[in-house]
């Protein structure tokens, strides 16, 4: 939840700004601050065109929306070789931002050390297996139990539970919540 946020985005002539759903947030907030003049690519990995988002982007920034959940799928769906093949095309003087589920960042790793580290910005949010993952467990489970160092936080339904003090107990990061567009689950951003 922390996420790749603190130090900021840097001036460059190609931005590269790539994540899944838990990414979302960040990835609108960045892309509405780039300058209009912005050259670029967004890829975002979600599981059906409903739950894409309307995003403020710069004309020069391409966003693709790449569909996990079986009967979207297409051709060009391989969200880690797409975002691969930006980065080896990409020009020197760009910013890549990336924030996505764990194995994904693993198979990135190799192609982001081309990249000087000031120039990038790179974490995993989340690891599957398990529902660390604060937006789509939002969404999709009924009850949402919070440890914190192996303790018992909170124990709830998502509106119970997903609240900027627990949060921010649990983080240590002021982090605001909003109802999701879509369905109204609770959304947390940075």
């Amino acid at each position: 939840m922390s996420g790749p946020c603190g130090l900021g985005i840097k001036p460059a002539g190609h931005y590269l700004l790539a994540g899944d759903e838990t990414a979302l947030p960040a990835i609108a907030r960045i892309a509405e601050r780039l300058p209009a003049s912005a050259l670029g690519a967004i890829f975002i990995e979600i599981d059906t065109p409903e739950d894409r988002l309307l995003l403020t982007v710069p004309p020069g920034i391409s966003c693709q929306w790449i569909y996990r959940r079986e009967g979207y799928v297409s051709a060009d769906a391989d969200f880690t070789a797409q975002v691969e093949r930006s980065i080896a095309a990409g020009p020197m003087d760009h910013f890549v931002w990336i924030a996505t589920e764990f194995a994904a960042y693993q198979a990135l790793r190799r192609s982001l050390k081309a990249i000087a580290k000031p120039r990038s910005i790179s974490v995993p949010y989340w690891r599957a297996g398990g529902r660390h993952d604060v937006n789509t467990a939002a969404r999709f489970c009924d009850e949402i139990i919070v440890l914190h160092s192996g303790q018992l936080v909170a124990r709830g339904t998502p509106d119970e539970v997903i609240r900027p003090d627990i949060l921010r107990a649990i983080y240590g990061i002021d982090v605001g919540v909003m109802p999701h567009p879509k369905d109204g689950a609770p959304l947390p951003f940075i």
